[in-house]
């Protein structure tokens, strides 16, 4: 399946890896006189919203330069320069550690999608060879310790004949209706639907593929659009 990412295969060299280790530490390290931490349990007591807006701060601390003398001595316009300078730094150094870090997140991401995917062809591939090589199988059975998931429900088959339909009870929101024969099929929400919600618009299926059971639906009705073929679809249904 195509990546809506592009997939690269270069390593991350470990003296990289390093490099970008020691820049952060000695950034910390550079901030270390001005960094503020706000303790965890008492940040929300300081909303953001209680922030004024630049324009403002900035038109305070010129009236407070202007007119130092106004104050009384425990305000010092000096320190009001600095808290707005200060905080101006952090602002900047914040947007582009913010940059840094959602590529990094990303990446992580990225990454990890790819090696679940090379992971899940390792055991599909590996599955395969077993079946005609028997020393395959202690390593076959130590990855499906891994992918055992417990006893799952099998879905059921139903036909649909051409230019019928069918309706199916007890079924689980969420779960997949896959058309399994050659016929268009049309989903639509069956007898029972949950009290106040209206029903969504009809979901089609192709051959080969499948769709969801809306949220609001416990029953379905599948019809099949073709005049000439039969259909077939297959759903997972409560005992």
């Amino acid at each position: 399946m195509k990546k809506p990412f592009p997939v690269k295969t270069d390593p991350v060299a470990p003296a990289d890896v390093a490099s970008v280790e020691s820049k952060i530490a000695d950034s910390d390290a550079l901030m270390s006189g001005t960094n503020i931490e706000i303790p965890k349990n008492q940040k929300n007591a300081y909303p953001l919203s209680g922030f004024k807006k630049e324009g403002t701060v900035m038109a305070a601390l010129q009236i407070a330069k202007d007119h130092p003398g106004i104050f009384p001595p425990t305000f010092s316009v000096a320190n009001f320069e600095i808290f707005c300078n200060n905080r101006s730094v952090y602002n900047h150094l914040r947007n582009i550690a913010a940059d840094f870090f959602k590529k990094m997140d990303d990446s992580y991401v990225s990454y990890g999608i790819l090696e679940s995917d090379a992971t899940n062809n390792v055991y599909a591939y590996l599955k395969m060879a077993a079946a005609s090589d028997p020393s395959l199988e202690p390593a076959l059975e130590q990855l499906e310790k891994f992918y055992a998931k417990g006893p799952r429900k099998a879905a059921v088959e139903f036909s649909v004949t051409h230019g019928g339909n069918v309706d199916v009870d007890n079924c689980t929101p969420g779960t997949p209706v896959t058309n399994t024969g050659a016929a268009r099929l049309a989903l639509n929400a069956g007898g029972h639907l949950t009290p106040g919600v209206k029903r969504v618009a009809t979901l089609y299926i192709e051959p080969n593929t499948s769709v969801k059971i809306p949220t609001s639906y416990t029953s379905i009705n599948v019809s099949n659009l073709s005049s000439t073929d039969a259909g077939s679809f297959t759903v997972k249904v409560k005992p």
